[in-house]
């Protein structure tokens, strides 16, 4: 994930305002550090390449199931109630417009119950 935003920062020369997540409609997302390291490392990498842009990227967290757990609350700057169909249940996306995005699906493997496996794609092309 390092190399995608660091190449996608090299194809920009404004810094961008805000990170997007879309929360997938899934249990515990969001309840380990893993998601608030990604967003710090994604907010001071941007402030590295970027230093007089002088803000920090806000981050939104587009949440489905009403009002999200209070670990998701405080990783993210604003959280924006989406209808619970906007979206595919299992689909979680992150977007640094003009920079990177990343798309994952959760899908159990073989079997129509078990734990999801995390299958995504992460591109840096602003296409």
């Amino acid at each position: 994930m390092q190399a995608v935003l660091g190449y996608g920062l090299r194809n920009i020369t404004e810094a961008p305002e805000s990170i997007y997540a879309v929360a997938p409609q899934a249990r515990g997302w969001g309840a380990t550090t893993q998601q608030r390291n990604l967003l710090t490392l994604i907010q001071e990498t941007t402030a590295r390449t970027f230093p007089a842009a002088g803000s920090e990227l806000k981050s939104v967290c587009m949440y489905a199931w009403g009002k999200p757990p209070q670990y998701t609350a405080k990783t993210f700057d604003k959280i924006q109630d989406i209808g619970v169909g906007d979206f595919p249940k299992s689909l979680e996306l992150l977007l640094v417009p003009g920079v990177m995005m990343v798309a994952i699906v959760y899908a159990t493997l073989g079997a129509p119950t078990g734990n999801p496996v995390p299958l995504g794609l992460a591109s840096f092309d602003p296409l």
